[in-house]
């Protein structure tokens, strides 16, 4: 039996980012935002939502959508890289290496940003009809995952120690 393999790719012409938070306790708490922008568009998929892509100028017009993606950005290092898992069985699997949020702490170092898709697919992909990007539109509103500023100085701070950390390298 083969093991599992992890090759690194990189993308010059698409930045990849992800936000994930998982709280248990109070209340449980599970946000999950893939983003994918690539070619004037944008690929955005959420649990519990699905995915689509529409063009980047509708979606950075999007306040909500836009503060989970600038959020995600501050948690990815490496914009361009995503990673690719091969089993032995020759299933492959996609994941973001970025930080995400666990129980009201940034956590890093395991790939918990699964990507739904396979992105060299992306390139043929065409954008969502206006009736989806709607419908998708209106599940993200209807869902509300309530954006938390609490959450939005933890990932500031993050970034600003994981800085002051590189600075001292």
């Amino acid at each position: 039996m083969q093991a599992v393999r992890y090759d690194y790719r990189y993308f010059n012409d698409m930045k990849f980012s992800g936000f994930y938070e998982f709280t248990w306790l109070p209340n449980e708490i599970n946000k999950y935002f893939i983003f994918i922008n690539f070619d004037n568009k944008m690929y955005i998929d959420i649990e519990n939502i699905g995915s689509i892509i529409m063009p980047y100028d509708q979606f950075i017009n999007n306040e909500y959508l836009k503060k989970f993606y600038e959020l995600s950005m501050l948690l990815m290092k490496k914009k361009n890289l995503i990673i690719e898992k091969n089993d032995y069985t020759g299933i492959k699997d996609w994941f973001l290496d970025c930080a995400y949020i666990l129980n009201k702490r940034v956590e890093k170092g395991t790939y918990y940003c699964y990507c739904n898709i396979n992105p060299y697919d992306l390139k043929q992909m065409d954008v969502s009809t206006d009736d989806n990007i709607k419908i998708f539109i209106n599940k993200v509103l209807n869902i509300d995952y309530n954006y938390d500023e609490n959450i939005e100085k933890l990932v500031i701070d993050y970034v600003e120690n994981e800085q002051d950390d590189s600075d001292s390298d």
